[in-house]
């Protein structure tokens, strides 16, 4: 018997932010295979609304490569520490992969602290 295909990854929402124009500028649902939601959605969670992964920008050059500057460093670990903020819920950041860190990409969680975060990490990652 063969085996079944799995889904292809788990639908996600990616946003990019504007560092200099402290501004959403894009958004749309993408898929996404990760170990990390894997064992997230082994909790029931509902992942494409609990989680969004945000792309910092400091601007877009012709090219479409997206660079970032020093400048906008203060402006980025607020977000890291304080969150995003949107209508009715709060999403705090709870990690992301070394080839995320490159690309200035971050993942959030839908939770009240950065606290619940971590102790959600712990809880869902294997020993």
């Amino acid at each position: 018997k063969k085996k079944k295909k799995k889904a292809n990854g788990f639908l996600i929402y990616h946003f990019t932010y504007n560092l200099e124009g402290k501004q959403f500028v894009d958004g749309d649902a993408k898929r996404v295979s990760s170990l990390f939601f894997e064992y997230a959605a082994k909790t029931g969670e509902d992942l494409s609304k609990d989680y969004i992964v945000v792309h910092m920008i400091d601007q877009e050059e012709e090219s479409q490569r997206i660079r970032c500057t020093h400048d906008t460093d203060p402006l980025r670990e607020s977000i890291l520490r304080n969150g995003i903020r949107s209508d009715d819920c709060t999403y705090n950041f709870v990690g992301c992969s070394n080839s995320q860190v490159q690309k200035h990409s971050y993942v959030f969680r839908r939770s009240d602290s950065l606290r619940e975060n971590e102790t959600y990490v712990l809880k869902i990652l294997p020993k």
